[in-house]
């Protein structure tokens, strides 16, 4: 497989000697929060539980961003986006 970098075509297998790091990126949208406090401590456990889950397995966090509620909406649950990579 071929990457094309500034109008230059590298070989991936050739990437270690050159430097370049290829990153697997994963995008999770998680319920952290909620109006109510018993579902807004259920809703962090799950959260924490499936973020670890993926820390476990060689992901690492690399950003995490609130999304914000929608005013015409009756939704009252809190999300967050969190952006995970992982070395290959």
């Amino acid at each position: 497989m071929l990457l094309k970098i500034k109008f230059q075509f590298i070989n991936i297998n050739e990437h270690y000697w050159l430097g370049i790091k290829l990153k697997k990126k994963k995008k999770l949208l998680l319920v952290v929060g909620h109006s109510s406090w018993w579902k807004k401590n259920k809703h962090r456990n799950e959260s924490t539980r499936i973020l670890k889950k993926y820390k476990r397995e060689g992901w690492k966090l690399e950003k995490v961003s609130c999304i914000p509620k929608n005013k015409g909406s009756v939704e009252t649950r809190d999300f967050k986006e969190y952006s995970l990579f992982k070395d290959s």
